[in-house]
């Protein structure tokens, strides 16, 4: 499984970028709640569009589709 991972506190020490994290990191806020196993959330996390980005782009497109005809 391809997991994020990030440097520990120790030297040559590696820890895994917790599911919770990862979902901070893709901006969802931290009551979102992710269903399934820990394998199952961090595939969601992953597979998702992050909700910032959504927005953002919800926003240019709808801008775009109410100014089309003028």
């Amino acid at each position: 499984m391809n997991q994020l991972a990030a440097q520990g506190g120790g030297i040559g020490q590696i820890t895994v970028v917790s599911d919770g994290e990862a979902a901070r990191l893709q901006s969802f806020r931290d009551d979102f709640v992710f269903c399934g196993t820990a394998s199952d959330q961090y595939h969601q996390v992953g597979n998702a569009v992050p909700p910032l980005l959504a927005r953002e782009l919800g926003k240019s497109l709808l801008d775009e589709i109410t100014h089309q005809g003028r």
